[in-house]
């Protein structure tokens, strides 16, 4: 399959002839040109039907841009600091987003890393505390909690009641020595959209804290962390906030920073003051004297991939322009469509009715079958062959025509 060069770099010579805009001016633009005129905005393959954002979104010439722009900017002046300050911007436009603090969220390599950073900061082995999830989060999460419960963690996981969480049995699970209760706000396996709200007053009222896996929703489901009650947050950038591997985001509440998440790496600098250090030391305090960071950047060790960081500015600012309203409502709408006609083929949903994210999920009988008849529509969704389900996500560029194509290849 070749790559469809010839519109990309017709996108990225338009760009390049706005070197006089700012780069949220370039993506205001794109946005205004309306969801069914971005797919030449995006890296795909000539002929394709890409309906797999839920596990990487192509990438977008913004991004690509901008890496190149850093990667310019690099070889002209490697010493060069301006950029480091750059990546408060990043960390403003992703609070914005989910209406938190800057001050509240910090870099990670991941979402996997970022609730490792939570776990481990909560040190809740042999506490007597305990930790209720369900089993709709991404098998990772439920990995990491599970070697945990190995080495002495009081674990409870609620089976969902068809494809959905039951609040109830969540409600029985939870108890005051519930310490955190950890949902991922949209679920991997069938994009089902967790009551966050619900979930948060039901854990604050037995005194414990509810984390929310957002790498699934962030940038195509409003997010509120105060409205909803969210404690602590991750994703990625990769999914729906439009990005590349190996850079993403960990909230953390303020004042829950230092106090109940306590730091577990080592971060910050010293000051050395004695001779020769400096000519006069200062008797009234210590030889070594230890500067720590402040905010959620405590969390953090070591310089974030400022590459990556590049592309996460680019493309916050495209899904600001786009707005989150209307890519989660571009999807809604062509999912209750796809629903329809999958249905009337034989394929059964398993996501419930009107369920607000970006992904679909529907019942497959013989998923090796159903996936050569895609190979061969060239139509890329994700298959779970062990659970016999296929995933459907939708991006901004997806159309009905997309859908048709999908519908006709496994008819």
């Amino acid at each position: 399959m070749q790559i469809n060069r010839r519109h990309f770099l017709r996108e990225t010579t338009a760009l390049a002839s706005t070197a006089g805009l700012s780069t949220s001016a370039v993506t205001a633009r794109a946005a205004s040109r309306g969801f069914a005129n971005l797919r030449n905005d995006f890296h795909l393959r000539e002929g394709q039907t890409y309906l797999n954002s839920a596990r990487h979104y192509p990438l977008n010439i913004h991004s690509v841009q901008a890496i190149e722009a850093y990667m310019d900017h690099m070889k002209q002046d490697p010493a060069d600091e301006s950029e480091r300050r750059r990546l408060h911007e990043v960390k403003t436009k992703f609070a914005n987003l989910i209406n938190a603090k800057p001050n509240e969220i910090c870099f990670t390599p991941g979402t996997m890393a970022g609730e490792m950073i939570l776990m481990d900061g909560l040190r809740l082995e042999n506490t007597g505390y305990n930790v209720v999830t369900n089993d709709l989060p991404y098998s990772a999460s439920l990995y990491n909690y599970s070697k945990r419960a190995q080495h002495g963690l009081d674990l409870r996981i609620v089976k969902h009641g068809d494809w959905r969480t039951d609040l109830g049995a969540v409600e029985r699970a939870v108890d005051n020595k519930t310490r955190l209760l950890s949902v991922a706000m949209v679920s991997n396996m069938n994009g089902y959209v967790e009551d966050v709200k619900a979930l948060g007053d039901l854990v604050h009222a037995h005194g414990g804290y509810l984390y929310a896996d957002i790498i699934q929703c962030a940038g195509s489901v409003p997010i509120d962390v105060q409205a909803m009650g969210i404690d602590f947050a991750a994703c990625s950038m990769y999914k729906f906030l439009m990005g590349v591997h190996g850079f993403g985001f960990l909230y953390i509440r303020e004042d829950l920073q230092g106090k109940v998440i306590k730091s577990t790496e080592m971060h910050g600098g010293v000051r050395l003051n004695y001779r020769p250090w400096v000519d006069e030391p200062d008797p009234s305090k210590d030889e070594i004297i230890i500067g720590e960071r402040r905010g959620a950047a405590r969390f953090e060790v070591g310089a974030p991939p400022f590459v990556s960081y590049a592309a996460a500015e680019a493309s916050l600012e495209l899904i600001e322009s786009l707005g989150v309203e209307k890519i989660q409502a571009h999807a809604v709408k062509l999912i209750r469509r796809l629903r329809m006609g999958m249905a009337e083929i034989g394929f059964p949903s398993v996501t419930p009715d009107e369920n607000g994210s970006s992904i679909v999920s529907f019942r497959v009988n013989d998923p090796q079958a159903v996936q050569n008849k895609l190979d061969r529509a060239n139509v890329v969704v994700t298959m779970i062959p062990a659970y016999k389900l296929m995933r459907v996500s939708m991006s901004v560029f997806t159309t009905n025509e997309d859908l048709d194509r999908l519908m006709e290849a496994v008819s």
